[in-house]
């Protein structure tokens, strides 16, 4: 399981924020590719919805209250 974990110091108060990648990320959509071109150069039209697709569902990423 991995974690990631973010700590920021507010003034004399630390906030310690958390969260467990599984429950936001769908592993079978990684590694992202980048997709090439016959000609060998990058095609990154389609990266936004590649990198939307690793994610399990904006629902899920809006629902997090930090």
């Amino acid at each position: 399981m991995q974690f990631v974990i973010k700590i920021d110091r507010l003034g004399t108060k630390t906030e310690i924020r958390g969260l467990t990648t599984r429950d936001y990320i769908s592993s079978s959509a990684l590694p992202v590719r980048i997709t090439m071109t016959s000609e060998g150069d990058e095609d990154r039209s389609d990266l936004a919805t590649k990198l939307s697709g690793v994610f399990i569902s904006e629902a899920r990423l809006k629902g997090t209250v930090y």
